[in-house]
């Protein structure tokens, strides 16, 4: 039985957060987020912005490293400038030499 801290962030308990805020949306298919109005953020969360908590109770750590594309290094620069919403020139020449219609 979990014996929760109720004095504690979080219950005195450990969280794991994992993700990527700019993550690009899935290809094929419906990104899994939706876009959010402000209003319906005020609604859905309330008061939990009333309190900054994070700087406090979360410890920060960023992953650098691409393992997928590590050998790739334009690759890896192309999605950089694509996530980030920065496409350089060259980027998006690039992508276009890639672009293909398929019949229907």
């Amino acid at each position: 039985m979990i014996d929760w801290n109720q004095t504690k962030w979080f219950g005195g308990t450990n969280v794991f957060f994992v993700g990527d805020v700019l993550q690009l949306p899935p290809v094929c298919c419906k990104p899994v987020f939706q876009q959010a109005t402000a209003k319906t953020l005020k609604y859905r969360l309330g008061s939990i912005g009333a309190v900054n908590i994070w700087p406090d109770t979360v410890t920060y750590n960023q992953l650098t490293i691409n393992k997928r594309q590590k050998t790739d290094k334009k690759f890896i620069e192309i999605l950089e400038n694509v996530r980030r919403g920065f496409p350089d020139d060259q980027t998006l020449a690039t992508l276009s030499e890639r672009v293909f219609s398929m019949p229907i």
